[in-house]
């Protein structure tokens, strides 16, 4: 396939770390039928209309654009794997540019793609850069902008070269909370002790953590008000020694179940908890299925994985784009009814969690997509929200 060299700012960034992508996209899900939003809000999509398609005979250049870097097992191994999907089934020429977490490389490289005659469409991900793209967008407006993981307010400015999505990420990290605090409270599983006590660990402090962690306190209430949990904020999402270190203090202080939301950090939680005999919960991509060929101890140490199909996102991204069906100038909002979100249910899992309570998980999700049980989201919400639901779940 052909590929644009990947240059970065004056910086050459090596394309040997795409062979570290842990995971392979599924990429066979049609695409979703989406909840178009404007935050978390619905908009009125019919008086939208997508733009029209490229023409057959162009070359689309596609420019992937992550925050961090490829290798972390999870949210940017998933994005890079839905832009090699697409390359091969759509013949765009993607590049991929990773910034390694560097925040002022987040805007000159967003500039420099905007600004690349052979670059169509600008794909970036997450909340710490909705403002540059809000800024940067309305400069080029025959560019083409998405941002994934993020909505954008679209009465900044003129942003109708922009389309964004978010993830009900609250939704599938209610059941989390659920089966940990049900997990948590099982009687002669030797991974679990009398505490009662669940854990979360995130990379940063932000708006769409604390949708997870949101989400992961009310399950956790829903199914045991009398569980209890520690939160920790590792400051990064690069850091595994510190993830890992973070991830023994929770389990010394009772933790036997303990949710990582940190991409590369994140790493180190699992690793935690593989050494400490107690479950961890992965994310974005099933981590058990990443690691059962490679480190089956670490594999089985993982009880479920709260996974956004990051992959089918930017591939289903592209292909709209492609056949001209993406719908710049709104945002729209995937949850566990789209099948965007969801928790892992692999044979872990099925070996782990008993009968009654995988039962309980199946219907409690049934309930959740039929709006029988609403869960809160924190975006777009006071501050408050969530500071209170930390006050009610600790210690």
């Amino acid at each position: 396939m052909k590929r644009k060299t990947l240059v970065t700012i004056g910086l050459v960034i090596a394309m040997a770390a795409s062979a570290l992508a842990g995971c392979g996209s599924s990429g066979e899900k049609e695409p979703a039928e989406t909840e178009t939003s404007q935050g978390q809000e619905e908009t009125d999509t019919e008086e939208k209309e997508a733009d029209a398609a490229p023409a057959a005979d162009e070359e689309i250049g596609v420019a992937l654009i992550v925050n961090g870097t490829i290798g972390d097992k999870s949210f940017n191994d998933l994005a890079y794997a839905g832009l090699q999907k697409a390359e091969q089934d759509f013949g765009v020429v993607g590049t991929l540019v990773e910034n390694n977490y560097d925040t002022t490389k987040y805007e000159p490289s967003i500039i420099e793609f905007a600004e690349d005659p052979d670059c169509d469409i600008l794909i970036v991900n997450s909340a710490d850069v909705k403002e540059i793209i809000e800024k940067v967008a309305p400069d080029y407006p025959d560019k083409k902008f998405v941002i994934y993981d993020s909505d954008i307010n679209y009465s900044a400015a003129d942003l109708s070269n922009v389309y964004s999505v978010t993830f009900k990420q609250n939704e599938a990290s209610f059941l989390a909370g659920a089966l940990g605090a049900k997990m948590s409270s099982l009687e002669g599983d030797e991974h679990v002790n009398a505490e009662k006590v669940i854990g979360f660990i995130a990379g940063g402090d932000n708006v769409i953590i604390n949708d997870f962690l949101l989400g992961y306190i009310e399950g956790c209430e829903y199914a045991d008000p009398e569980t209890r949990m520690l939160i920790s904020y590792i400051g990064n999402f690069s850091d595994a020694a510190k993830g890992k270190e973070m991830c023994l203090s929770q389990i010394n202080q009772g933790a036997d179940v303990v949710f990582q939301v940190a991409a590369g950090a994140g790493l180190g939680v699992l690793e935690g908890c593989k050494e400490s005999g107690v479950y961890a919960i992965g994310v974005d991509d099933d981590q058990y299925s990443l690691f059962k060929d490679t480190d089956p101890e670490q594999a089985e140490a993982v009880l479920t994985s709260v996974m956004k199909s990051v992959d089918n996102c930017v591939y289903n991204i592209i292909e709209r784009y492609v056949d001209g069906t993406l719908p710049f100038g709104e945002t729209e909002a995937l949850g566990l009814k789209e099948g965007m979100v969801s928790i892992a249910k692999n044979e872990n899992y099925e070996k782990i969690v008993p009968t009654d309570i995988q039962e309980y998980m199946t219907d409690l999700e049934e309930k959740i997509v039929n709006g029988e049980v609403k869960v809160n989201t924190n975006i777009g919400a006071e501050i408050s929200v969530i500071e209170d639901a930390k006050n009610r779940i600790k210690p």
